[in-house]
């Protein structure tokens, strides 16, 4: 018994290594291989289209066009090593043309 302990405890040992070793041989080469400076950022408005939502004015059910836009926000990214760019976009927010709830 004492020795599947010790062989199973071995092979434990020995897997978390080698996956750890594995983990890190593809994580290094990447961050050590580019050299990336951020470039530049970039923010740009997309229309979103409409949609309608009720509101209550003296007693009376109103209903109303909200105007949705979204802002956008592009960093570009720039490694001087080997002339590349990357960019990574986001959502940075959603306006809308009134506030109201839902």
């Amino acid at each position: 018994m004492k020795k599947w302990i010790i062989v199973l405890g071995t092979v434990l040992l020995l897997s978390t290594i080698s996956i750890s070793s594995i983990y890190a041989a593809t994580d290094t080469p990447e961050k050590s291989h580019h050299n990336w400076a951020e470039y530049g950022v970039d923010y740009h408005e997309v229309d979103g289209g409409t949609h309608e939502y009720s509101y209550w004015k003296n007693f009376i059910k109103r209903n109303r066009t909200c105007q949705i836009t979204h802002v956008i926000k592009t960093i570009t990214f720039y490694c001087d090593k080997h002339d590349h760019t990357r960019s990574n976009t986001v959502l940075e927010k959603t306006k809308h043309s009134h506030h109201h709830s839902n």
